[in-house]
């Protein structure tokens, strides 16, 4: 028996920026950045910048820094998005 499966490819987007400390602009090495919905995330690399790719969709991004609060943020993702965040 030969089995077809409808298959239909998901379109991703990227979402990337820069995080930064407020006060300082200093860039922020090793902050996690989370897509709780989607049991994704990435860490800033040494210049605080994160890149992630992800089906297009709306979801909620979750930010974690040890010593600052976490933030929270709804992103609809339907095409490539660079937010920074301080």
């Amino acid at each position: 028996a030969v089995v077809f499966f409808s298959f239909t490819p998901q379109e991703y987007t990227t979402l990337s920026g820069t995080i930064s400390e407020a006060s300082s602009n200093e860039t922020l090495i090793g902050v996690t950045v989370a897509i709780p919905s989607l049991k994704t995330g990435v860490i800033t690399n040494e210049y605080g910048f994160y890149s992630i790719s992800v089906p297009k969709g709306s979801y909620e991004l979750v930010l974690n820094y040890i010593g600052f609060n976490e933030i929270k943020q709804d992103v609809d993702l339907n095409h490539e998005k660079r937010i920074d965040f301080k």
